[in-house]
């Protein structure tokens, strides 16, 4: 989600259905009590959610 990517792309990505990603994003703003995605993302970087997922994410690609 951080990375602009669709829940199409997610799905592909981690072998699951478009649906279920659909899903899973629903459950996080409903339980993080954000409004949309870009809430959701910024209440993941506020909350260092995102701190080892990106630069894990990043040192792997070098």
């Amino acid at each position: 989600m951080s990375e602009g990517f669709m829940n199409s792309k997610i799905a592909d990505h981690i072998f699951l259905r478009n649906h279920t990603v659909q899903g899973y994003r629903h459950q996080l703003i409903e339980k993080t009590e954000t409004e949309n995605t870009a809430d959701l993302v910024r209440f993941a970087f506020q909350n260092k959610l995102l701190y080892e997922i990106i630069f894990c994410t990043a040192a792997r690609r070098d």
